[in-house]
């Protein structure tokens, strides 16, 4: 049977930053906590062969483990020593569909009022995605291989592999979208506290 980890990527501190420049008091801790969960569970695979990343959309080896790099530090350092030890790293997404994601999120940016139909178009986008990805690890890792798919918080392409042919297993200590959205409503908390005491 072919075998699937799935890593959701723990935010970068970056991405944080973006929503909001105070950064959760435990964040560095939490961190830590979760990568090192994670290279303590995939120290104990024996083999991988294959590699595979969101929103990568080549399999030149050097160019993939840049756009690793650029994306997520700690995914580049396990991407390396599995590709050190023989694991190839796939292209995983179809470069249109990822191209028409950042179309439709820029249109978000530029509107500042809510819109249902982008809304709906971006929804419709990114199930296109996950078949995508799925489909490439289904037609990618071959019978008897073990693949690890790094994927982003909320993903949900886990739906769409077929579990009767490939056995899917998720590693995480806690999943990294939680922890945002925990993060958001304290902060929003917060901010509704100093309001009301001015």
């Amino acid at each position: 049977m072919k075998t699937i980890f799935i890593v959701p990527k723990m935010f970068t501190s970056d991405e944080l930053n973006a929503l909001n420049p105070t950064l959760p008091e435990d964040y560095q801790e939490r961190t830590k906590e979760f990568w090192d969960y994670i290279e303590e569970k995939l120290r104990n695979i024996r083999k991988v062969q294959k590699l595979y990343f969101d929103s990568l959309t080549t399999d030149e080896q050097e160019k993939a483990l840049e756009f690793i790099r650029k994306n997520n530090e700690k995914c580049y350092d396990l991407a390396r020593k599995f590709r050190e030890a023989g694991a190839k790293i796939e292209a995983t997404e179809d470069p249109l569909l990822v191209q028409e994601t950042i179309s439709w999120i820029s249109m978000f940016k530029k509107g500042d009022k809510r819109d249902f139909a982008t809304e709906e178009m971006l929804a419709k986008n990114m199930v296109d995605r996950e078949k995508y990805i799925a489909q490439r690890i289904s037609e990618s890792l071959f019978e008897g291989e073990t693949g690890i798919l790094f994927l982003a918080p909320g993903r949900k392409t886990n739906e769409y592999i077929p579990a009767d042919l490939v056995r899917i297993i998720k590693i995480q200590p806690f999943d990294p979208q939680d922890y945002l959205n925990s993060w958001l409503v304290t902060l929003s908390l917060k901010s509704q506290l100093r309001n009301q005491s001015t």
